[in-house]
C-alpha cells in the first residue's frame, strides 16, 4: 500500500474480508479514493496514529464494504450536506454531467450508483471517526461481479 510508504509507522491498516469474497470485483478506483480521503482530510494536518479498517461481508443478498477510520469524523454541517448530496445522487438527481465541484465522496457515490444501475447504497455516519458504508446487491446479474480483486 503506497501510503504505508508515506505515512511510515503512522499508519496502521487491516483488511477483513472472508476468503469467499476475495474473487468479487468492485469498480476501479472504488476503495482508493475513500482510503485517500481518510487518510488525508481525517486527521486535519495531525501528525497522529492513522488507523483504516476495511470489511466485507454477505448479510442477505447484500454485499457491505465499509471503510472505518479513527480520524476526527464528518463535521455536523459537512455530516449533513454529504447526506443530502447521497440521497440526490440515488434518487438520480445529481448525475456526472451536473458533478462539478463535488468532493471526491460524491464523486464516488455517483459512479457507483451508475455502476450498479441505481443499486448501491452509500451511508456515511461517525463512530469514533468518519464510517462509509457501501452496499451492493449480491446474486447472479448483480454487482459486484465475481472475476478479480476487490478495488
Amino acid at each position: 500500500m503506497l501510503s504505508k510508504a508515506r505515512y511510515e509507522d503512522n499508519l496502521e491498516f487491516t483488511i477483513d474480508v472472508p476468503e469467499n469474497l476475495t474473487g468479487l470485483t468492485v469498480p476501479k478506483l472504488t476503495l482508493q479514493p475513500l482510503v485517500e480521503n481518510a487518510l488525508s482530510h481525517g486527521f486535519n494536518g495531525a501528525n497522529a496514529l492513522r488507523k483504516l479498517w476495511i470489511t466485507g461481508h454477505i448479510d442477505h443478498s447484500q454485499f457491505i464494504l465499509e471503510i472505518r477510520d479513527n480520524g476526527n469524523g464528518f463535521s455536523e454541517e459537512s455530516l449533513s450536506s454529504l447526506r443530502q448530496q447521497i440521497k440526490l445522487v440515488e434518487s438520480s438527481q445529481l448525475s456526472i454531467e451536473s458533478s462539478s465541484g463535488h468532493i471526491g465522496l460524491i464523486n464516488t457515490c455517483l459512479r457507483l450508483h451508475y455502476y450498479s444501475k441505481g443499486t448501491m447504497h452509500m451511508a456515511i455516519r461517525n463512530e469514533n471517526g468518519a464510517v462509509v458504508t457501501l452496499t451492493f446487491l449480491y446474486g447472479a446479474d448483480r454487482a459486484p461481479s465475481e472475476g478479480g480483486k476487490a478495488g
